[in-house]
């Protein structure tokens, strides 16, 4: 993978490679493959005026929400936000991606150590345990490497051992992989802050 410039294109009230129009016009496709049946106005439900909308996928994985919003100063970005919510949500379930089950001491050099993870307590004494793990991109080293499944995917079954309890943070979509990485990290930086 090599990741390129991303030019932000788009500066009115958020800074995007694209409009929240061309967003939308090269995205709605999509919204049936990822089980979007509605994309609903929900602005008036309060008094404050800002637009927001909600995208609603009623076939989403045991243990995820199926409800997502998006918020926008326009409705048209309100919209689109909400799109890309459900899209970004969709994304990070495990579908049909082939899971390596494995203990961290049988792959060594080619993964991510858990521990690097900053585990909770209880799971450090289990770092080593038979987890799944998926390939992902080490953009420090520009290598391919097996993570810990249980870091990227939410949900992730109860059928797996976990390491910990998943979530979304970082999971980020865009309107190129350079755009979706930078509001991925953006998001994990605003959290950890």
């Amino acid at each position: 993978m090599k990741l390129g410039p991303c030019i932000k294109r788009y500066k009115e009230d958020t800074h995007r490679a694209a409009s929240p129009e061309e967003t939308e016009e090269r995205i709605e496709a999509k919204l049936p493959a990822a089980g979007i049946t509605r994309v609903a106005d929900i602005t008036n439900l309060d008094r404050i005026g800002i637009p927001v909308f909600s995208s609603i996928r009623p076939m989403a994985d045991r243990g995820a929400v199926s409800v997502y919003n998006g918020k926008g100063a326009t409705p048209v970005e309100a919209r689109v936000s909400a799109m890309m919510e459900g899209l970004e949500r969709y994304s990070g379930e495990v579908r049909d991606r082939e899971l390596t089950i494995a203990r961290y001491s049988s792959l060594k050099a080619e993964a991510l150590n858990p521990v690097d993870l900053i585990l909770p307590t209880e799971a450090v004494a289990d770092a080593d345990a038979e987890i799944p793990w998926v390939l992902g991109w080490d953009i420090m080293n520009d290598e391919e490497i097996q993570v810990p499944a249980n870091a990227v995917f939410h949900p992730l079954s109860s059928d797996y051992k976990r390491l910990f309890r998943t979530n979304t943070s970082g999971l980020a979509s865009g309107n190129m992989m350079e755009e979706a990485i930078f509001h991925g990290l953006a998001e994990v930086i605003e959290r950890d802050a």
